[in-house]
């Protein structure tokens, strides 16, 4: 079985060494595997992030129907994947396979009872629920490129879209396209994801059966180094996050953004840049939060979740 493991770029951040590994890592025995990590670039993209990112799947989607691919296995740049993921996904009755993930700004599962245009009802929301999915293989609503088998019937049906205006990106219309024409969704929540979120320092967001349904690792935790220069300290995180030719410094205990870091070594054109608590101004960036739709109306009582979530993934 020949499975094209696609992995789109963000349009300013190369693809993170721990999702790299993540991907090395992988169990692949019985599967020809192509990997390729997608850094297609238009005028449009460089300026609208969703846009970029679109045409990143858009350009994915045609090498994979142009050559003999029975699935396309999508990995997110900042996801780290289980090494079981692919030999687990691939034997789910289902037309497209999730792997569990959270959400980087609210933190809930990217796992849905309810997908619509502008919202949805998340499994997390519900602690019974929550339990009773942990580790067995659910059927959902989507949503999420993390970590997702899409067949090939399903690609040759359904091409990837934005919504002009709308504040998600195109793995949410690709899921409610896919409910529209009666293809088959499942999550397996014995396949734990990993988000790199953007936190200083920065941290992963992983699903969990316990309330609140998620928990944070910092990078420090997983082996990042803390470097301490004339008193300020400074976390390290070029081997554990990015396969870059950049240093990333962030210090310990600011505000400074993910974005606000990549933009300022960008700028200095590869150069070392220390961005130290002294030399902020007096209104750092706020963490990144997405415009959220409109509440949807109430939908008639059933029993599952209650309270509607807006995810902007």
């Amino acid at each position: 079985m020949k499975i094209f493991l696609f992995c789109a770029l963000h349009p300013h951040f190369d693809v993170c060494e721990e999702t790299k590994r993540s991907i090395e890592a992988l169990d692949t025995t019985g599967f020809d595997v192509v990997v390729h990590y997608d850094n297609t670039e238009t005028q449009m993209g460089t300026i609208d992030r969703n846009q970029s990112i679109l045409e990143k799947y858009q350009n994915g989607r045609q090498i994979f129907l142009a050559g003999d691919y029975d699935a396309m296995l999508t990995v997110e740049y900042d996801n780290i994947v289980p090494p079981d993921a692919l030999q687990r996904l691939a034997i789910i009755d289902a037309d497209i396979a999730y792997g569990l993930y959270c959400g980087r700004q609210a933190h809930q599962w990217l796992a849905f009872w309810r997908l619509f245009e502008n919202s949805g009802i998340t499994y997390s929301k519900d602690a019974p629920t929550v339990k009773a999915a942990w580790g067995k293989i659910i059927t959902t609503c989507g949503v999420g490129f993390g970590c997702t088998l899409i067949w090939r019937h399903v690609l040759e049906a359904i091409p990837f879209r934005l919504v002009r205006g709308h504040p998600c990106s195109n793995d949410w219309h690709f899921s409610l396209d896919c409910m529209a024409a009666g293809f088959v969704q499942k999550h397996d929540c014995a396949v734990i994801v990993g988000h790199i979120i953007s936190r200083t320092p920065l941290s992963i967001v992983w699903p969990t059966p316990e309330y609140p349904f998620h928990r944070i690792e910092t990078f420090e935790q997983r082996g990042g180094t803390l470097k301490t220069e004339n008193g300020v300290e400074t976390y390290i995180c070029l081997d554990n996050l990015f396969h870059s030719h950049h240093e990333y410094y962030y210090s310990a205990g600011s505000e400074i953004t993910l974005e606000d870091n990549v933009a300022t070594l960008m700028l200095a054109l590869g150069k070392i840049v220390k961005k130290k608590p002294a030399e902020q101004s007096a209104e750092e960036p706020a963490e990144q939060s997405a415009e959220e739709p409109a509440e949807e109306p109430a939908e008639e009582p059933v029993e599952e979740p209650a309270e509607q979530v807006e995810e902007n993934i």
